[in-house]
């Protein structure tokens, strides 16, 4: 067979026959899979550990209940009445993202940049995960006062209470100090505490007394002093109000809000104008064959050969439940007056004044913001 091969291939070449020859077999292209974007990490620590946001629309609505969790934990320990834990939930808690904060060199004033605007509450949640390197604040919570209380320095500028959210064990912890605001330069101050001292009288009698703002606030005496000084630490929680501070009053006209409701508990997902365009462009979810809202930017059409120009607005749900879950969703061009501007201080009064109608309480006055941020313009 070889030598009739090689035969027909000389017969071929003097005719000049050209044969089809075969190809080698070609190696199956692969199929380039389109990679998601990876979602934005929503703090970085020192050492890389790095806490993430869900990164679009859909992947909030599949991780609520996740999201749900911290606000679920029963209280094992309040610095503040339960009336004003409420309120906080009540008003929503805002979760927001991408989330900067603008670290102060220590040994610097910290200041917020806008004291024209002073509102009433807040409440901010940082999603991350504890460790035994770091034990952080679940949530931070603002209330501002009229005056200063009892025992606490009573320093010039507007007051507020300041508190945070431990998650100890899977309970919280709500512990709190007060700070005022130099209302011409917007510089932070913490005020200290009058602390009680023990003195022995004889030799069998014991008696306490009161030091007048002897100490710093009490939310700052459990921690390490081998890593950091008092006031190392107190820098650090003026850095996070006014970081917290600086992102609240700007957040009316700079995010869009998906606020997220499940037995009277509250979550509101504050999402950047520079991440609304990837957050709200994954629209696979659908409550009953209805698509769930986006937002159109301004653009030109053709209509009956003429181009005009259709202006920006909102397509879709705005309103619909997932999984249980009563999600709405507003813009800030669309959104009503929200709870930013709201600027009244707080007093502490008598609860049967506030059964009466002559005060509105925390939990009630939260309710009233919440629903009121939730409308939309006519």
């Amino acid at each position: 067979m070889y030598y009739v091969k090689r035969f027909l291939d000389y017969i071929f070449d003097l005719i000049g026959y050209k044969r089809e020859m075969p190809q080698p077999e070609q190696p199956s292209q692969p199929v380039v899979v389109k990679q998601r974007k990876k979602r934005t990490p929503f703090y970085t620590y020192d050492d890389g550990e790095k806490s993430s946001f869900p990164s679009t629309l859909s992947d909030l609505l599949d991780s609520l209940k996740k999201m749900f969790e911290v606000i679920q934990l029963p209280t094992a320990m309040s610095w503040i009445p339960a009336d004003e834990r409420v309120a906080f939930v009540r008003l929503g808690i805002y979760v927001p993202h991408p989330w900067e904060m603008r670290w102060v060199k220590y040994g610097n004033p910290v200041c917020v940049d806008n004291t024209e605007i002073l509102p009433a509450m807040m409440a901010v949640a940082f999603p991350h995960n504890d460790s035994e390197k770091h034990l952080c604040p679940h949530i931070l919570f603002c209330f501002k006062l009229n005056k200063l209380p009892y025992g606490v320095q009573p320093l010039k500028g507007h007051p507020y209470r300041v508190g945070a959210v431990y998650n100890l064990d899977g309970k919280l912890i709500w512990m709190t100090m007060h700070i005022v605001i130099d209302p011409e330069t917007g510089e932070i101050t913490t005020c200290r505490e009058a602390k009680q001292s023990i003195v022995d009288v004889g030799d069998k009698h014991r008696t306490r007394y009161n030091k007048k703002w002897s100490g710093n606030p009490s939310l700052i005496d459990s921690h390490d002093p081998e890593k950091y000084t008092k006031d190392e630490y107190l820098h650090t929680y003026k850095v996070t109000f006014k970081s917290v501070f600086d992102w609240w009053v700007g957040r009316r006209t700079e995010s869009w809000n998906v606020s997220v409701k499940k037995n009277n508990r509250k979550l509101t997902f504050s999402i950047g104008r520079t991440e609304t365009k990837r957050y709200f462009a994954d629209r696979d979810k659908t409550v009953n064959k209805k698509k769930i809202i986006h937002y159109v930017t301004q653009h030109q059409r053709m209509v009956r050969n003429k181009s005009i120009t259709i202006k920006e607005h909102l397509r879709g749900l705005d309103t619909f439940s997932w999984n249980g879950y009563d999600c709405k969703v507003t813009a800030p061009k669309f959104s009503d007056i929200t709870s930013v501007i709201f600027q009244i201080p707080g007093i502490e009064v008598d609860k049967t004044n506030i059964e009466r109608g002559e005060f509105v309480g925390a939990k009630k006055l939260a309710e009233i913001l919440s629903n009121n941020e939730e409308r939309r313009f006519k």
